[in-house]
């Protein structure tokens, strides 16, 4: 991210902290790889979620608390800082999903107290307040007042191992999970509905399409089209065999971002914008003629347009254009993910 005074700071896969000021590195070491940031306006501080642990970070320097003593050596999946200033701290191991509130008191969900699986894959607190787990075994909804409701593929879900998570206009809450195809959740009844036109699918990214579909890709397939109301799919043909052949046979998945004009982007190691009128794709190209370093991902979006990266280079689309620009090169480190907190300063 770019900080105030202009700095350029990179979190990296074993390689530390880096701090571009002047046109010279500055390092803070780190031997461990980070797989998520969050950063904290409620403490002034920045949480890493790292493969041996959770590190606070501040004013240049790592501090200890309750919270990094206690995650010590653990592995941490994800980080998040909610609306209410709590610290959502989601583990591969066994202190499974934690909170860490303002007030200095810990909330812990393992199986021991209810939690329907150790290995926590994603954490998401939606509008209702409540806590949506989801595991390698299945999914855990912790209510504000500290309820927690397990669903399995024994009972409504059709798969337990959790993919992704998304949340509807309407409150309702739609579930993509690794062989058992989406499946929506609604918080009023508590009623969990599956549908067998995606059985046995691996719906690995939901994004919403139009007032009645979703927008589902399915790993090694296509993307799809999901009528909410009747449940029914019909493939989203896209007139473009490149980006077909890619979904089909690359074995990558296929991330899916709805733009504010009413297209959407398709990003891979590629990145395509699909016309919903004509399912006609067009090309988004690297400004500067070269090509991106393995897939891309999404940072962030912010009013200058979409931010994206890849192992190396961090790169801006701004709404409406065809060419994304490289903004800046890290040939020696490898970039992992991106995050851009709320007051726009951005964490990689």
């Amino acid at each position: 991210y770019q900080d105030s005074e202009k700095n350029i700071w990179i979190a990296t896969d074993r390689g530390g902290l880096q701090k571009l000021s002047n046109g010279k590195f500055q390092t803070t070491k780190m031997s461990t790889t980070i797989n998520a940031i969050a950063q904290d306006l409620y403490r002034g501080v920045t949480w890493l979620a790292g493969d041996n642990g959770l590190f606070c970070y501040k004013n240049g320097q790592f501090i200890e608390n309750d919270l990094t003593q206690l995650c010590k050596n653990v592995r941490i999946r994800h980080v998040s800082v909610t609306s209410e200033g709590a610290v959502l701290v989601s583990t591969y191991e066994k202190l499974g999903q934690l909170k860490y509130n303002l007030d200095g008191t810990l909330e812990s969900w393992t199986t021991e107290n209810g939690l329907v699986g150790s290995r926590v894959r994603v954490a998401e607190q939606f509008s209702n307040g409540d806590i949506y787990v989801g595991t390698t075994s299945g999914l855990s909804i912790i209510s504000p007042d500290g309820t927690i409701t397990n669903i399995t593929k024994n009972e409504e879900i059709q798969n337990d191992y959790i993919m992704c998570i998304h949340e509807d206009k309407d409150g309702s809450v739609w579930v993509g999970t690794d062989g058992g195809g989406i499946n929506r959740f609604n918080p009023l009844s508590y009623e969990f509905t599956h549908y067998p036109s995606t059985k046995k699918a691996k719906v690995v990214s939901i994004a919403p399409y139009s007032k009645e579909e979703l927008a589902i890709s399915i790993h090694a397939d296509r993307i799809w089209l999901f009528n909410k109301i009747n449940g029914n799919l019909r493939p989203l043909n896209i007139k473009d065999e490149e980006v077909n052949y890619k979904i089909a046979y690359s074995g990558t998945n296929i991330t899916l971002h709805k733009e504010t004009g009413g297209s959407m982007l398709l990003i891979s190691s590629m990145v395509r914008r699909l016309n919903p009128n004509t399912l006609t794709c067009s090309k988004i190209t690297i400004a500067d003629g070269k090509n991106s370093s393995g897939n891309i991902l999404i940072i962030g979006q912010t009013t200058q347009g979409l931010w994206l990266h890849d192992s190396s280079s961090i790169y801006l689309l701004a709404d409406g254009e065809s060419q994304m620009h490289r903004i800046t090169t890290c040939d020696n480190y490898k970039i992992n993910s991106g995050h851009i907190g709320p007051d726009g300063i951005m964490w990689l």
